[in-house]
């Protein structure tokens, strides 16, 4: 291994970003969150005005507390990340110094926040930066990077213990000897934490004009969950009072339609529907009905579509097995949503025309079995009959 040089190096995390000012304001962080997703979407958001405030606030503390650690911020060189936010808190903690953009120091994610406007992208490499800085040859060096950065790559390298998070404005500070293949040989690690006063922490923040656009109309959207996208996917088509069907078939004439049956304020797609009285909000897709099991009882009486009792049995109530149509639910809890099941109801029609269906059938089976001789397979069975009885 090559023989390396003694280094100070200072990584810290950038101030308070439009980005993390939308996070804040969800007070979460769940992607499903609308203002959460909108913030991940801005193209290399800048500092937001509190953002700017912490820095300006954290910059004189921090040259004393770098200063008493041993390192002169006078004759260090200053970098940072491509990224917008980086760069405007270097400028604003390091004033009169050069800012350089330094390569392999980057945002984990690949999303519009993390994409830098002006410089290439990269990604995100340690022992790849601290080739770089080997290659610098300087022995004093801030750089302003990203806190999945300071805590997966860095911290990572540096420590076995774990590590929560790093908050705005929080940085290491490493004394260590830098090699050639971008190691660092008996590293010592000094953590700078920054919590700003509470007049700061809760003052009134405030972006760009654009930005605030996009808060003001995705503060207003729901939630997006499967639950929702169901919600809108399937949310139902008013028509002058009745709702649309898409295939299927029905005992009902009348109504707006669309391949299918025209139930009144009923919205199906698909299969059989069944007029009823009070089902204002029922949807149903696809299939029939599903009758209560009380409907197949003796003794049981509901109100259905019809004035009367539907109960006491299938023989006691009619001359026919086949019982009058019910409403979805007895008629009475038109709320409930239905999805497939079938309606008993629909076989009044077979039953009814009983008597005209029953001589057809049976005429079509008697020209089925007569042509059966007829047929290729229908001769040569005939003609071994007649040989078997000579």
């Amino acid at each position: 291994m090559t023989n390396g040089r003694p280094i100070h190096l200072f990584v810290i995390r950038h101030s308070k970003s439009c980005s993390n000012y939308m996070r804040q304001l969800a007070g979460t962080q769940d992607r499903r969150n609308p203002l959460v997703r909108a913030s991940q979407e801005l193209l290399d958001p800048a500092l937001s005005a509190v953002g700017r405030t912490m820095a300006e606030h954290y910059r004189p503390t921090l040259q004393k507390r770098l200063a008493a650690a041993g390192f002169n911020v006078e004759a260090a060189t200053i970098g940072c990340s491509g990224l917008r936010r980086a760069r405007e808190t270097a400028q604003i903690l390091f004033p009169g110094h050069h800012v350089q953009h330094l390569p392999h120091i980057k945002e984990h994610g690949n999303i519009p926040e993390n994409t830098p406007s002006l410089a290439k992208r990269c990604r995100p490499d340690w022992h790849g930066f601290l080739r770089h800085v080997y290659s610098m040859t300087v022995s004093q060096l801030a750089v302003v990077g990203h806190g999945s950065f300071l805590k997966k790559e860095i911290w990572a390298s540096v420590s076995k213990e774990p590590h929560e998070r790093f908050c705005n404005l929080d940085g290491l500070l490493i004394t260590a000897i830098i090699t050639e293949e971008g190691e660092l040989l008996n590293p010592h690690v000094t953590e700078f934490k920054y919590t700003p006063p509470a007049y700061i922490k809760h003052a009134a923040d405030q972006c760009s004009r654009a930005v605030e656009r996009k808060i003001a109309a995705h503060s207003k959207m729901a939630r997006v969950t499967k639950k929702w996208k169901r919600s809108r996917r399937y949310s139902r088509k008013q028509c002058g009072g009745s709702l649309r069907q898409t295939g299927g078939a029905s005992n009902l004439k009348g109504g707006p339609q669309h391949g299918g049956c025209g139930c009144n304020s009923v919205h199906q797609s698909g299969g059989s529907c069944l007029q009823q009285r009070n089902a204002d909000s029922l949807a149903q897709i696809g299939g029939g009905v599903n009758m209560p099991l009380a409907y197949f009882l003796d003794g049981a009486q509901m109100n259905g579509t019809y004035p009367e009792p539907t109960g006491t049995g299938l023989a006691a109530t009619s001359n026919s097995w086949v019982r009058a149509p019910l409403s979805q639910t007895g008629g009475r809890r038109g709320t409930r949503k239905q999805q497939g099941g079938f309606s008993p109801s629909i076989m009044g029609s077979f039953v009814a025309n009983g008597a005209r269906l029953i001589p057809a059938a049976g005429y079509m089976g008697y020209r089925m079995f007569e042509k059966a001789s007829k047929t290729r397979k229908g001769r040569r069975g005939h003609r071994a009959t007649r040989r078997d009885r000579k």
